[in-house]
């Protein structure tokens, strides 16, 4: 039976992708866990994107409008103090993703799944249950198989380069202590000044101390992003989860180069494939939705002013258009083709 999905990828591919090795700062030990690790679910919403398309698109939760089960509770820590818990959770939803059979139909697949969450903020104890639900459908995906069948364990944070070590408290929590040098380097000081852990401030006095990217490293940098084929090299780098080129150290530049090189030589050993002008839902998703209109117009055999037409998409679209529009835009003045909207977007 054949498989694809809009980003192209098979069956094969998928399993592939979902069980990547992730940057040591996606993996986390669970507070107080026996030797369990907990992963960022950035990293997999990223992979899944990868995999399906975007969310709401390729893949998506379908969950009730409101939660089966929530809860506000006031507990009691071990000390006797009382403290105060939203607690959020969806008995029953759908987590689902779309890829085209053998017969070039578009198919949407389904996972039941559920999720729950606390937290002393409300929005948090929502988002918590929806990431929950999420990554137990994802499960079944076999995101991260290694991880889950306890076949690797995160590092102590006290055991980790200060540039993976991940703030489990505060205002930056869940953040790395390399993002947020690039983001609030007032924080780091104040780390490395008043951190209650003496490990804590050692890691972030030396991370103060780590020299800056070279000049060359930099050079390194922009032709290889060029070279994958895209523009902005600072959300480049962001995607990939670097700070910007100006703040970048030393060791992440180094860190940086190694990926995007592999990147660079993944994307020479990649073989085209053919492009059919009539088949507009079928094309493979790429970051630059723009670059995808100029793409198609190039293949449309009854456009005779490509370069006209390229003006007309930025003239009309550019900052201010979805993808969904794009797409309407080129159906409606260069073909034909009748498509319904249910089955495209």
């Amino acid at each position: 039976m054949g498989f694809e999905t809009l980003t192209g990828k098979t069956q094969e591919q998928i399993i592939e992708v979902l069980n990547q090795d992730l940057p040591d700062t996606a993996y986390n030990q669970v507070p107080g866990g026996a030797n369990l690790t907990d992963i960022d679910p950035m990293y997999r919403n990223e992979k899944l994107t990868e995999c399906f398309g975007l969310y709401g698109f390729g893949w998506g939760l379908d969950r009730p409008e409101h939660p089966d089960f929530q809860e506000f509770e006031t507990r009691q820590n071990n000390k006797g103090e009382d403290y105060s818990l939203w607690c959020i959770g969806y008995d029953y939803a759908i987590f689902w993703y779309r890829a085209y059979d053998d017969t070039d139909e578009l198919i949407r697949y389904e996972i039941e799944t559920s999720g729950y969450a606390e937290n002393s903020n409300r929005g948090w104890a929502f988002s918590g249950a929806k990431t929950s639900t999420i990554g137990e459908a994802t499960k079944y995906l076999l995101w991260q198989m290694r991880v889950y069948k306890g076949e690797y364990h995160a590092k102590p944070q006290s055991e980790k380069a200060p540039n993976e070590i991940v703030l489990t408290f505060g205002k930056n929590k869940g953040k790395s202590l390399a993002t947020i040098l690039n983001e609030d380097r007032g924080y780091i000081e104040w780390l490395a000044k008043d951190a209650k852990q003496d490990w804590l401030k050692a890691a972030a006095s030396k991370l103060l101390e780590e020299p800056k990217a070279t000049e060359e490293q930099k050079e390194k940098i922009k032709t290889a992003i060029k070279d994958i084929g895209l523009v902005d090299i600072d959300k480049a780098l962001k995607d990939a989860h670097f700070a910007n080129l100006a703040n970048l150290t030393e060791q992440q530049a180094k860190d940086a180069i190694e990926r995007l090189e592999k990147a660079v030589e993944e994307k020479k050993e990649e073989k085209p494939k053919p492009f059919d002008p009539n088949a507009v839902t079928k094309m493979t998703f790429q970051n630059d939705w723009m670059a995808m209109l100029n793409t198609a117009i190039e293949h449309l055999e009854n456009v005779t002013d490509i370069e006209k037409a390229k003006a007309g998409i930025k003239e009309r679209f550019e900052g201010k258009a979805t993808v969904s529009e794009g797409w309407e835009y080129l159906r409606d003045e260069y073909t034909e083709q009748e498509l319904d909207d249910d089955e495209v977007f």
